[in-house]
């Protein structure tokens, strides 16, 4: 199986859920892929690494897996 790909054109990317945290957002677009953006101190995002996203980005660890239903919550510390 190929790893999913990036996608960098950001505009054409059709998104029918949102959620929102404190510092961070999630979205899934119409192909059932997650995408996160915002704070990611605590590695909140989902990517392998804990740098903060100025744009929604794909979450690559979760290959080609689809998601339904997603929710962000504040950071409990």
């Amino acid at each position: 199986m190929d790893p999913v790909k990036p996608r960098p054109e950001i505009k054409s990317v059709t998104f029918i859920k949102i959620s929102s945290g404190a510092h961070h957002n999630a979205a899934i677009d119409k192909d059932g892929y997650v995408y996160t953006w915002g704070d990611s101190s605590a590695g909140c995002l989902g990517h392998e690494k804990t740098n903060d996203r100025d744009v929604p980005t794909p979450i690559m660890t979760l290959g080609h897996k689809k998601v339904k239903k997603i929710l962000m919550n504040k950071r409990i510390k």
